[in-house]
């Protein structure tokens, strides 16, 4: 009987005691919203700003809740005037083409889209070891900073479709804008900004000249006339230009593409493999790849598959200067 009794207090005592330990947080943590000041279960409405509350255990993390809940706001605004779909986390997916007028469109408001010179905290204060505070933004300053924002990109935008002939340099500066951050902050813009359909047009055109071209615009890789290069190498460079979604062609008003390779033996079984890469006459790259194999031509189509891994990580035959 007594080992009987032992064995029960053991299993369920500690059980009780954890569950305890379970419920008493909740009891803790949460608190009467009258206990609360007003100020923080009271919401203020007024159409030139944008406010909210956060919670947290120390100042900045209740800062940091009220940055994300005025984020969620401007989400609530943006999203009430303009009838779109809004993403409220995450990294929004690009769906849309500014270049054509879509009925709906992904945005996302972040506090990066809200200096912190822009939020004023009208209250803070500490209630049991809890910090709640209240902050607020100037619904025009938060517009007037985010356009000033778009029009920096759509400068970098203009700036690039203005130059007359596109040359590969061009044309790989066009692809590396943040035309995603330009969507976004066009629909989020959307309903305080009349510069909408100037954005539309810029971006369509931008759309234009990558489509001229690439269709108008054409590569011929050129024979070295070294057998083991041409054989080998060459084909590498033809499929990396058609990675990059440009043409290849033998005809002779097409830009030239030039290599030149020297292969070292660096180890029994390995080479190592230097390029001099020529783009007509305006761009020169130097790469280096390592190839192995038990055979001189396992080595050559080792080096030859590492230069197609390397070129392919940099973009094709767009390759980083």
């Amino acid at each position: 009987m007594r080992l009987i009794s032992k064995i029960v207090s053991r299993v369920i005592w500690p059980n009780l005691l954890f569950s305890a330990l379970l419920v008493l947080p909740l009891t803790v943590s949460a608190l009467p919203s009258s206990s609360l000041p007003s100020w923080f279960t009271n919401v203020e409405n007024d159409p030139k700003l944008v406010s909210d509350v956060g919670v947290g255990e120390t100042l900045e993390l209740a800062r940091q809740d009220a940055l994300s809940n005025i984020a969620k706001s401007l989400h609530s605004q943006v999203s009430a005037t303009t009838e779109i779909n809004i993403a409220t986390s995450g990294n929004a997916p690009k769906t849309t083409d500014l270049a054509v007028n879509n009925t709906s469109s992904h945005t996302q408001v972040s506090t990066k889209e809200m200096a912190l010179s822009m939020v004023f905290w009208t209250h803070a204060t500490q209630i049991e070891g809890i910090f709640y505070v209240r902050g607020q933004i100037t619904l025009a300053e938060w517009v007037a900073v985010n356009q000033n924002r778009l029009s920096v990109y759509l400068e970098q935008v203009e700036k690039i479709i203005s130059k007359p002939n596109w040359k590969l340099i061009d044309y790989r500066n066009s692809l590396a804008l943040d035309t995603e951050s330009i969507e976004a902050l066009t629909s989020m813009l959307a309903p305080y900004s009349f510069s909408s359909n100037l954005t539309r047009q810029t971006m369509a055109a931008l759309n234009n000249k990558q489509r001229d071209y690439v269709t108008q615009h054409c590569f011929s890789v050129k024979k070295s006339h070294d057998k083991v290069t041409d054989k080998y190498f060459l084909p590498v460079l033809e499929s990396a230009v058609h990675r990059a979604g440009l043409l290849v062609s033998d005809d002779d008003r097409c830009e030239v593409i030039s290599v030149i390779a020297r292969n070292d033996k660096i180890a029994e079984q390995q080479i190592r493999t230097t390029f001099l890469i020529q783009i007509a006459n305006y761009e020169s790259h130097q790469m280096q790849v390592v190839g192995e194999g038990l055979s001189y031509k396992a080595r050559l189509i080792s080096a030859a598959h590492n230069l197609s891994v390397m070129l392919e990580k940099q973009g094709g035959i767009l390759l980083q200067e």
